[in-house]
């Protein structure tokens, strides 16, 4: 798999959590990504936590981040990071994608 340079080198080394609900993609493949980008994915927020990708009905998990002092992300952040758009984004063409080096 080919790996976005943005995102090597804002999520490499990074441990990640993910909450509530994503729109763009399952958790499953937000997690490869994740890992495809040199991050770590956690299962739940602990002090080793680096960033928090939150969707939406993670306010608990919100609560616990607050207390580790961890950085929190919306889901459009984490896909900035990776250097992609969500899937839905009005006016996206197919040029768009390969200008962003996706297939």
């Amino acid at each position: 798999a080919k790996k976005a340079s943005s995102a090597s080198s804002s999520l490499n080394g990074k441990v990640i959590c993910f909450t509530g609900t994503l729109y763009s993609m399952k958790r499953a493949e937000a997690t490869q990504k994740a890992k495809d980008a040199g991050a770590t994915v956690a299962g739940s927020v602990t002090s080793k936590v680096s960033i928090l990708v939150v969707g939406a009905g993670g306010d608990q998990t919100n609560k616990n981040a607050d207390s580790y002092g961890v950085e929190q992300w919306t889901e459009a952040d984490f896909l900035k990071a990776l250097g992609s758009k969500a899937r839905k984004a009005p006016g996206k063409t197919k040029q768009d994608d390969e200008a962003d080096g996706a297939p």
